[in-house]
Parts: C-alpha cells; structure tokens; sequence
C-alpha cells in the first residue's frame, strides 16, 4: 500500500466497546487490533492510506442465532440490550 500511494484497513467489532460473554479470545484480541489500527493509522498516514475501525452492532445472523438459542431469542434480546431495539439486518 505505501508503494501504490493508497489503501485501507478495515476491522471491528462492537466487542472493542461492550465484551461479548464467552468469547474471550475474541473480545481481548479485537481491543488489542483497535490500539494496534490506531498506531498504524500514524504510521502510514503520510503515505496516504486510511486506517479504519468499525464498531459494527448486532446482526440477525446464524452465528448469532447459535449464542442465543435461535434468532427469536437473539431479536427477543435485542428489544432490551440493543439501543435501537432491533438486530441489524446483513444486507445493512
């Protein structure tokens, strides 16, 4: 990327604000690639390549579904703990 002049990054997790129950592994690695990204996006800015972090929410998906028993159970949840009250759909 620093030869061609350009690029971008792009990785997240609403992990790096709020940990996700039993995924240890995930939460402390996501927090740890936000400091990474961020030192990075100084490094290479100059070059002219964008660092980005995402910090998508929850999304009506199977990999959901499966930590909360079904997707009934993760969109029952959602009413409560999601701000806007809903999972997100994947075509969002």
């Amino acid at each position: 990327m620093s030869a061609a002049g350009d690029g971008s990054v792009n990785v997240g997790s609403s992990s790096t604000r709020e940990p996700i129950a039993y995924l240890n592994l995930s939460n402390s690695h996501r927090m740890a690639a936000v400091g990474f990204l961020k030192t990075l996006s100084r490094e290479v800015a100059a070059d002219g390549i964008t660092v980005n972090t995402v910090a998508t929410g929850r999304f009506a998906t199977d990999r959901l579904a499966g930590s909360k028993g079904s997707l009934a159970g993760a969109e029952e949840a959602a009413r409560t703990e999601v701000p806007a009250g809903r999972l997100g759909l994947p075509e969002e």
